[in-house]
């Protein structure tokens, strides 16, 4: 069964800034556009992407598609911290960004965990937080939402529960290598491969929510219908 083991994506500005640990890939930016963010489809997306032998899409859905730095943001940030964490992505305009990812091939139980945040820059003001949701919900009504503060600093790391790290190496110390992980269980089975298409409202009117890292794992198929045997007594 694919994504049963823990699979990763890094989103910074280009492959070659730091070496991707195992079971991990890089989301570069914009093919010709280094500075912007990768589209999920169109012109200058690089998808597919492979990792664990899960062949997947993964990209950001917008409203239009900006290519000036000042817009949208696929940034290299520093080799000195954990790879995963060595840039971001993000969009840097009121108009809100999705990021999507199709996960998994089968709907059920999956495992998130994310690093947002801008290593040495931050975010200033951020959206306020993060609503995760499938084809079947929307940002209204999400699987769940990730609270962030007011702010980001420069070396500040939220994770999936919404928890926040004061330096890259703390988010990464934790018992599940990479923040808190959130559990969550879909019916969708939309994404093409037969599993969730996952989105992630990462900016809009209030701020930004630079994504660093985002990784999920299947835990389990949803549980079988429920059989009862019924006796009838006949008069």
């Amino acid at each position: 069964m694919a994504w049963t083991t823990k699979t990763g994506i890094n989103l910074r500005q280009s492959l070659a800034f730091v070496t991707d640990p195992g079971g991990t890939v890089c989301l570069p930016g914009k093919s010709g556009a280094a500075a912007s963010i990768s589209p999920y489809s169109g012109t200058g997306n690089n998808n597919p992407l492979t990792v664990n032998s899960n062949t997947f899409n993964v990209g950001w859905v917008k409203t239009s598609d900006r290519t000036a730095p000042s817009a949208d943001g696929a940034r290299n940030r520093s080799t000195s911290v954990d790879a995963r964490l060595a840039g971001a992505q993000c969009s840097f305009t009121s108009t809100n960004c999705t990021l999507q990812i199709q996960v998994g091939t089968v709907a059920g139980t999956y495992k998130m965990w994310i690093g947002i945040g801008s290593q040495s820059v931050g975010t200033g003001t951020t959206s306020g937080s993060v609503p995760v949701y499938d084809a079947t919900g929307s940002a209204a009504s999400p699987l769940f939402s990730i609270a962030l503060p007011a702010s980001i600093s420069g070396n500040q790391f939220i994770d999936a529960a919404g928890n926040s790290y004061a330096t890259a190496a703390s988010w990464a110390g934790t018992s599940d290598t990479s923040g808190v992980a959130v559990q969550f269980t879909t019916t969708d089975t939309s994404n093409g491969n037969g599993g969730p298409l996952i989105s992630l409202d990462c900016g809009g009117s209030t701020g930004n929510a630079p994504i660093a890292h985002i990784a999920f794992q299947f835990i389990a198929n949803l549980p079988s219908p429920s059989v009862y045997a019924v006796n009838l007594v006949l008069p």
